[in-house]
């Protein structure tokens, strides 16, 4: 029982070891709750962000309770980062979530963005200058607000490729035409190929009320995945989307899905989302050298690939091999029903 465990996992290991390379930083999902709320702010937990000042985040409203407020991070009285509502005077409620990640700078390039009269044009558009993103329509990036001590802006945000200036331009999503706010500070991030982006476009068929449902198979069926979005402005779905989005996984048809936070804004159709996934990334593998009663479950959690024996088996050791049949780690375990490898110093690649 003991050895086949072992050449088990060993085969198993070695699908997770090129999964491994999508982890793009420390993600995860904060519940709102009595304790951490101030007003139109939730605090962080230090064990999660720590307590250095500059670090670069990226947020999205995970569909706990209607937020009609868009949201921006800032670190707050030098010891703390909070989740804040850009309209103040819309207070956070407890049971609320949010997904929250710190791009590392070996799987992308994080910025922040400025807006000032110098880069706004059309009173609604700010240019972005980067190398990483300049003369690049292909592009794809994130963005959340970050708050800068001074400037709230509540309007909603979308990306767009300007072909005239070959840049891409942060704008305001309202179709009143209303003004971008000199001032506001936006985190950017631009993923590398390490990263996992999908890419969604809201249909007639996929489409229902203030809602779009998401079908990939990477995330289909994946509760714990962890999804950060944001909304692109192209030549195919010229569409502006005027209220705050958030995801959502529906358990009933196992599917994430984009809502307006707002449930009386009708999802437009041929919207364009961007969609990266941090966290949680299942394996599918078929266990077809175990015996009935033995169910082997593993996961990739952050930087931990964890690995569930169900039944009779016993994990003795693991070992994980590259797609080359070298090992690139290896454990030993007291015949345990849970076994944890750390992938954090393992090369990116196959």
């Amino acid at each position: 029982m003991r050895s086949t465990i072992t050449i088990l996992l060993a085969i198993i290991m070695q699908s997770i070891c090129v999964n491994a390379q999508n982890y793009i930083g420390p993600a995860f999902t904060h519940t709102t709750t009595a304790g951490n709320i101030s007003a139109h702010q939730t605090t962080l937990p230090n064990s999660k962000t720590g307590t250095t000042s500059g670090k670069k985040f990226l947020i999205c409203h995970n569909y706990g309770i209607p937020n009609t407020s868009t949201q921006g991070i800032y670190f707050a009285f030098g010891s703390t980062y909070n989740i804040y509502n850009e309209q103040t005077t819309s207070n956070m409620v407890a049971n609320d979530k949010y997904n929250v990640v710190e791009p590392l700078p070996a799987n992308g390039i994080t910025f922040v963005h400025t807006v000032s009269a110098a880069n706004v044009t059309g009173g609604y558009i700010s240019t972005i200058d980067n190398i990483a993103l300049n003369n690049n329509p292909n592009a794809i990036f994130f963005i959340t607000k970050n708050f800068d001590g001074t400037t709230y802006d509540n309007s909603n945000l979308g990306i767009w490729y300007n072909t005239s200036s070959n840049k891409w331009t942060i704008y305001n999503e309202s179709s009143a035409g209303s003004l971008i706010t000199l001032g506001l500070t936006v985190t950017v991030y631009v993923p590398n190929t390490n990263a996992t982006i999908l890419t969604h476009r809201t249909t007639a068929a996929n489409v229902d009320s203030y809602l779009t449902e998401i079908d990939n198979p990477l995330i289909n069926g994946n509760p714990n995945a962890i999804l950060f979005i944001s909304h692109e402005y192209d030549n195919l779905g010229t569409v502006y989307l005027d209220a705050p989005t958030s995801v959502r996984y529906d358990a009933s048809v196992g599917k994430w899905l984009i809502y307006s936070d707002d449930l009386s804004y009708i999802m437009p159709t041929n919207a364009k989302f961007n969609v990266l996934v941090a966290g949680e990334f299942p394996t599918a593998i078929n266990n077809t050298n175990a015996k009935e009663n033995e169910n082997i479950n593993t996961r990739l959690v952050g930087n931990n690939i964890q690995i569930n024996s169900i039944g009779d088996a016993k994990i003795a050791s693991v070992k994980c091999y590259n797609l080359s049949g070298a090992i690139c780690a290896s454990s030993q375990f007291n015949n345990t029903n849970t076994a944890t490898i750390n992938c954090q110093n393992l090369a990116t690649g196959l």
